[in-house]
């Protein structure tokens, strides 16, 4: 089976202090080579490089052999850090089986010839690439309803991390994933921190391309619940432009094509960091909660003092407009 090409992703960093991402990196392994599995003893031959980050460098495989757990076609994530191969190890769990976060078949390690060790994760393959590579492919903004139902979808995989008391702090179009049917998955979780108290997690590791400016700047100390909402409405706002290229700007929400409930969903995510959503929770009722449609004509829709204001309002315009034609005989006379 033929697979269709798919563009290397490159990570915008996962941090700013630290292994950075380079294009030049030597590979960690090589098509055709076969990986095997100490944890389950199955066998994994490498056929191309897909992309990599900061952390590591993803490959497309195929299981040799047969499971009855494992897919034929998979990735596999190698990276020479245990820290976060052991993060993205224990989220794989956690969620293991969630219909909507990249599933963890297999985890094990391996020696190199150098005798260094590499830490690899068998992962779900993404027919379709990162959300940023297939909007730059297709360049086609989503219906509102479907970005509503995917975006809905994404936060139910945060939801959980927040109800744990943890952040995932890189939401970005790189990490969120296009699977059959254009259904959206989250994945990579190496950076997920668990808050240090209620008030959030201190700000040192982050990307700041979908980090909120008043983190990137400094101004405020801790990264909190809202900060993750915040790239989530990046993300919607995105969906909605059909353009991941760049972060979306305040000033850009009342040109989306959408209607104005959902713009103010958006406005509220990436607006004043005071008015934001405060956890996934929050955003997700009112992704799913129908505006307020008000009936035309009908006074009692509206409170009473601001229909009562309207009808004084009304009467002093129309006392306005009797006699404005009576002023220029009031000055000749």
């Amino acid at each position: 089976m033929m697979l269709p090409p798919m563009e290397q992703r490159f990570s915008q960093a996962t941090t700013r202090t630290r292994r950075p991402a380079r294009s030049d990196a030597s590979p960690l392994l090589t098509p055709g080579q076969i990986v095997i599995s100490a944890e389950t003893e199955a066998r994994y031959h490498v056929e191309r490089l897909l992309g990599f980050g900061g952390y590591g460098q993803v490959y497309l495989s195929r299981r040799l052999g047969t499971s009855p757990t494992i897919p034929e076609v998979l990735c596999i994530k190698v990276s020479p850090y245990i820290d976060s191969w052991m993060r993205e190890a224990y989220f794989g769990q956690l969620l293991d089986g969630h219909p909507r976060a990249i599933q963890v078949y297999d985890r094990f390690a391996m020696m190199r010839p150098d005798e260094r060790p590499l830490y690899c994760l068998a992962l779900e393959y993404a027919r379709h690439g990162d959300l940023s590579a297939f909007l730059r492919q297709t360049g086609k903004a989503w219906a509102e309803r479907t970005a509503r139902r995917e975006i809905a979808g994404i936060l139910e995989v945060l939801g959980k991390l927040h109800r744990g008391e943890l952040l995932h702090r890189d939401l970005t179009p790189m990490n969120v994933f296009v699977c059959d049917a254009r259904r959206l998955k989250l994945g990579d979780f190496g950076i997920v921190r668990s808050m240090s108290d209620r008030r959030g997690l201190p700000v040192r590791t982050l990307n700041p391309a979908m980090a909120p400016s008043e983190v990137v700047a400094g101004m405020v100390p801790k990264w909190q619940a809202r900060d993750d909402v915040y790239q989530v409405g990046q993300l919607l706002a995105m969906l909605v432009k059909g353009d991941a290229a760049a972060r979306v700007r305040t000033a850009e929400v009342r040109h989306l094509s959408c209607t104005d409930h959902l713009k103010e969903i958006v406005h509220r995510c990436i607006g004043a960091r005071h008015k934001r959503y405060e956890s996934a929770g929050e955003l997700i009722e009112a992704l799913g909660r129908a505006p307020t449609l008000l009936r035309a004509g009908a006074l009692r829709s509206l409170p009473r003092t601001v229909w009562l204001l309207g009808v004084i309002s009304l009467v002093n315009d129309a006392a306005s407009d009797m006699i404005y034609p009576l002023v220029p005989l009031y000055l000749t006379s």
